[in-house]
């Protein structure tokens, strides 16, 4: 026996990047003006030239019906106010607000507007989850607003937010953070990039979160500043940023791979360190780190390791003013190769590196450490390894 033909879905079709997106409200451009057009009857319910009116209607359109797909139609949007997520407890159904293509939708913050362009709040009691941005540009204009951010997430009740996600978002040119995600769990960025905001690219603080394939440049502050744990960042890539490439501070059992982070500090110099780890971190891993200085008192030191009970293994620095690796925390373990010196005040830490230069670590060349038992350092320029054990150092090799 045959089966009946599906009927069509109640909510129109779109053909976008060669594959169907259902939504339940479009946003599109016409001249001056923008209309939302209801995905379900065709019918145009907004008109107006601030985009950010339009857009909010059909959020809120969206949030009636306990979620749904919000499109951004290809086009510049002046933005006047906050676009404001909100939370909706009882349907636990994603509003997802996506544009176009990376480069293809923009939304931009007019003149003297002075607000974040999209911000979520999980307020009083309620928890709410999984919704999403994607496909966009936020540009905070900075030139003609003196504050602003591009996605701002926070709470400022009781509520706990969960699964919110951003992908393939540019967040540019805004007077505060790119990114700003507080007290998020199970949060997700990927595909992102944040560049001359005058703030930190992205600001991450929660649980369980997710940052993957981002990279950050020319932002006044750091390329990204990563709090909270039991969290995953993989494949970081912080280009000459103001002050840290990147500052892990208050992160507790997070896993960090996969990091480039190429000059720094331009913001101030001698002040910053392209990887920090604070003294508020604590048994994290941090593996393949490349650091790449352009050796100015801007490129002040590579890694800075004030926590403790933290492991970094493959570590490789060029290009340090100051100390390639400086770690004050305490039984802390670090494997890598390192241009130059080594400052260790902390105890119990144990640290193998590589120099260039000439003699017995702590006695002659540049290395200034003061090491701990186990420590193995090579001199490459005699071709001698030494371990320190007991009250010294002893050569091991002479190869």
């Amino acid at each position: 026996m045959r089966q009946p033909l599906r009927q069509p879905h109640p909510i129109r079709s779109l053909e976008i990047e060669d594959f169907t997106l259902e939504s339940n409200y479009v946003i599109f451009k016409d001249g001056a003006r923008t209309k939302a057009m209801n995905g379900a009857t065709g019918a145009i319910e907004s008109v107006n030239t601030d985009a950010s009116t339009v857009i909010q209607y059909a959020v809120d359109a969206v949030q009636a019906l306990r979620g749904g797909i919000v499109h951004i139609k290809e086009g510049s949007y002046t933005i006047s106010s906050t676009i404001q997520l909100y939370a909706n407890a009882a349907s636990w159904r994603p509003t997802w607000l996506r544009g176009s293509g990376i480069l293809a939708t923009e939304l931009k913050l007019g003149v003297d507007a002075d607000c974040d362009i999209i911000s979520f709040d999980v307020s009083g009691g309620n928890n709410d989850g999984f919704h999403r941005i994607s496909d966009m540009q936020l540009d905070g204009n900075k030139a003609n607003n003196v504050s602003g951010s591009g996605i701002v997430s926070k709470t400022t009740g009781a509520g706990t937010q969960y699964d919110f996600k951003i992908t393939d978002v540019f967040c540019v040119r805004c007077s505060e953070y790119g990114i700003y995600i507080n007290n998020g769990w199970g949060t997700e960025i990927s595909d992102v990039i944040t560049e001359y905001n005058d703030g930190i690219g992205i600001y991450m603080n929660g649980s369980q979160m997710y940052l993957k394939k981002v990279f950050s440049a020319y932002n006044g502050g750091e390329g990204m500043q990563l709090r909270g744990g039991d969290s995953i960042f993989i494949q970081l890539n912080a280009y000459n940023n103001g002050q840290e490439g990147i500052n892990v501070t208050n992160l507790d059992y997070g896993v960090i791979s996969d990091v480039i982070i190429n000059t720094w500090g331009s913001e101030t110099a001698s002040a910053y360190s392209a990887f920090k780890i604070g003294d508020s971190s604590t048994y994290n891993v941090v593996t393949g780190l490349l650091i790449n200085g352009d050796t100015t008192t801007d490129c002040y030191k590579g890694l800075e390791l004030d926590g403790h009970n933290n492991v970094v293994t493959g570590v490789l620095a060029f290009g340090v003013n100051d100390d390639y690796i400086e770690s004050v925390g305490n039984d802390n373990r670090v494997d890598g190769e390192f241009a130059n010196s080594i400052d260790d005040t902390g105890a119990r830490n144990i640290i193998n590196g590589i120099s260039p230069n000439a003699g017995v670590p702590g006695v002659a060349g540049d290395w200034i450490a003061e090491v701990r038992n186990g420590v193995i350092v090579r001199d490459t320029t005699n071709n001698k390894t030494y371990i320190y054990a007991g009250a010294g150092w002893r050569e091991i090799s002479a190869v």
